[in-house]
């Protein structure tokens, strides 16, 4: 299940202090960390291989759910938005290398189709 789904309920049922522009930020963080990621990574992924760069994107991204999970034990407002902010953007970057590494990989091992 995406964050999506959850977080904005989580928000307003626990954090009413967050705007729904708070929110939207949170949510934009991943895109906007993904756009600067891709054209590096799809720089740097054939120096240091594709193959490593599938690694770090899946630790990154299990680091980042896991922070999902331990910022809803935090109770200060702030510091809820901040670690959920980090997280996010580590979710984006995360993706932001799968997305380049696995298609340039299935390019390469299926140059026939």
């Amino acid at each position: 299940m995406n964050i999506a789904v959850l977080l904005p309920l989580f928000v307003e049922k626990n954090h009413p202090e967050f705007s729904s522009l708070a929110v939207g930020i949170l949510f934009s963080s991943y895109q906007i960390v993904a756009l600067i990621v891709i054209p590096i990574t799809a720089e740097i992924a054939s120096k240091v291989g594709r193959k490593k760069v599938i690694v770090v994107a899946v630790f990154v991204s299990s680091i980042a759910t896991a922070t999902f999970g331990l910022a809803a034990l935090i109770d200060d407002g702030m510091g809820f938005y901040a670690v959920s902010l980090v997280a996010r953007m580590m979710q984006g970057a995360g993706d932001a290398l799968l997305l380049v590494a696995i298609p340039a990989i299935v390019a390469i091992e299926f140059t026939d189709k």
